[in-house]
């Protein structure tokens, strides 16, 4: 098991006044925490929870691929995620809105690519990420 240490310096500064008082500084200096590898958690089976957000994560890593290498070069890097609703929406996350534009009119080649891998798709929507 690792132990991962953390510092913490919380300082509160008051100014000298004409009482003549310094700064007080309050500092926690080691703060010790066992750390668990993610794989380590992945393959205990306690946190099944855990394990599905992982899983949930690799799967729409792997949608924003598929999607991404369906569109030509110059407009691969317009993908930020993708999702596949139960429902079969494909929600697919522009990185700008002028992307967002550009690819709505490329809805039907990213639906294509997702029936391609054995996936349902209905419905396309595409968004802007934010941030």
């Amino acid at each position: 098991m690792h132990n991962v240490e953390f510092h913490y310096k919380n300082s509160l500064h008051t100014p000298e006044g004409n009482s003549g008082q310094s700064a007080e500084n309050r500092q926690l200096r080691h703060s010790f925490i066992p750390m668990k590898s993610l794989e380590n958690l992945l393959k205990s089976g306690t946190d099944k929870s855990l394990a599905r957000v992982v899983e949930r994560a690799r799967d729409m890593g792997d949608l924003a691929q598929i999607l991404q290498d369906a569109l030509p070069r110059e407009q691969r890097s317009a993908v930020s995620a993708a999702n596949l609703r139960d429902d079969g929406e494909l929600v697919v996350l522009a990185s700008s809105s002028a992307w967002a534009s550009r690819l709505r009119y490329e809805a039907d080649t990213l639906a294509a690519a997702v029936r391609a891998v054995g996936r349902r798709v209905d419905k396309v929507s595409v968004r802007v990420a934010r941030g």
